[in-house]
């Protein structure tokens, strides 16, 4: 049963993404981290080089702990997919406690001798914890190291969806990303207090189900490699997702049931959301071009494309090209990219791809992304969704909104009682 073309469905990915984004690194990752600065700062001391910064600091892609893992971004990148705004990077409201400042120079001056040294080192390790961390919870630092982990992923994926955030916007993910942070951290503390614990078999299942979403486990250790973690990381992380996960559905059970009654009464109330507009599933071969290019290099890629052509015209298997030829991660689906309805691609492929009966191919179609050859598999006209065939996952996207709102409550709950201090500048 497909029912992706419902409107209801469409924002579950992004409510999930609330709940159960990656946690924070480990403890022994922190600890490295902290030593690897620490080391830092004595190499600057021994020598008379200028300041660097941290190699800790250096980061790349998201943890994997997120709802959706990797394997729906892998055919993202040079797919010929519309820019789509980052709703999933937004969160809870920023906490209300205020960035605390370090103790100025006039109160320092006004210390004894030897307490105004005692008090200059203590300024010394704020300014550095400062430095080093972009906030603390409970006591607990967040790095600057996690924070720039989940800054880079978020602009990656942007970059993928041909998207450049301006400086408002790259203010508003800084700060959302810094509330996902302390929001995970305050539930991970909150689910190791309460006791709850997650076997290593339960970890190691949830490992095998995520890797079955890429075609081999080259392509897996492919990407978790590409966001700087190892296999051992992943499963610790994913540990840390799932207990905070279990404390979530043993402390709001109560509170986010759903009826039948309840289910049929929002089916009968939005029927827009039901209407399943057109789509087409299609595959495509993609020789890239960068479309700053010149006019020289295009003409190349043109000509290697129209070279493939030739093959598909004489009768070749559309799907085997598209694995041994095509520029375009859903190679390896033999350039299937599933169904689709108009708006889910950038317009010339989009229009060229509804203009499609199914089974006919495309002329050469140029796109920001290159040149493409579009098949048509299937097609789908546009229907109403029965209730019968959404009840069951419209129960699921039920339970899932009242529970991102009931932890969005407690998140502030948490965040009003907790200490907090910030350091996002």
């Amino acid at each position: 049963m497909n029912v992706k073309g419902g409107k209801w469905l469409m924002g579950i990915a992004a409510l999930l993404t609330v709940i159960c984004m990656a946690l924070p690194v480990t403890a022994e990752e922190k600890k490295q981290e902290a030593d690897k600065s620490a080391a830092v700062e004595k190499s600057s001391e021994q020598t008379p080089v200028a300041d660097k910064p941290a190699a800790s600091e250096k980061t790349v892609e998201q943890t994997p702990a997120a709802d959706k893992p990797v394997a729906a971004e892998k055919t993202v990148e040079q797919n010929p997919a519309a820019d789509k705004p980052a709703t999933s990077e937004k969160t809870v409201e920023q906490s209300p406690v205020a960035d605390k400042p370090v103790a100025s120079e006039k109160m320092v001056e006004q210390t004894p001798a030897a307490d105004k040294s005692a008090a200059t080192e203590k300024s010394g390790e704020s300014v550095q914890a400062v430095k080093d961390n972009i906030a603390t919870v409970n006591g607990v630092a967040i790095t600057r190291g996690e924070f720039d982990k989940e800054i880079d992923a978020i602009q990656q994926r942007l970059l993928m969806q041909g998207q450049k955030p301006d400086e408002a916007q790259t203010s508003e993910i800084k700060n959302n990303v810094l509330e996902n942070l302390i929001t995970r951290e305050l539930l991970w503390q909150e689910s190791q207090k309460s006791g709850v614990k997650i076997a290593d078999s339960a970890v190691d299942e949830e490992i095998t189900k995520w890797k079955k979403q890429f075609s081999d486990e080259e392509q897996f250790k492919t990407i978790i490699a590409s966001m700087n973690i190892s296999e051992e990381d992943l499963k610790a992380q994913m540990k840390q997702r799932m207990s905070v996960q279990e404390f979530l559905d043993k402390k709001l059970e109560q509170k986010i049931s759903v009826s039948d009654k309840d289910v049929k009464e929002y089916y009968d109330s939005h029927p827009d959301d039901f209407k399943q507009p057109e789509q087409v599933k299609a595959s495509h071969i993609l020789v890239k071009a960068d479309p700053k290019a010149d006019e020289a290099a295009k003409a190349g890629a043109r000509k290697k494309l129209e070279d493939i052509e030739k093959k598909v015209k004489k009768g070749e298997d559309f799907a085997a090209i598209a694995k041994s030829s095509s520029d375009c991660p859903s190679k390896d689906n033999g350039g299937d990219l599933g169904y689709f309805s108009r708006g889910q691609m950038v317009k010339p492929f989009e229009d060229a791809a509804f203009a499609l009966k199914t089974g006919e191919v495309s002329k050469i179609v140029e796109t920001q992304f290159g040149f493409h050859l579009i098949k048509a598999v299937d097609k789908k006209a546009d229907k109403t969704l029965s209730y019968d065939e959404v009840k069951d996952e419209l129960k699921d996207y039920l339970k899932q909104q009242k529970k991102v709102k009931e932890v969005g409550d407690y998140s502030q709950e948490l965040k009003g009682k907790a200490k907090i201090e910030k350091f996002l500048e």
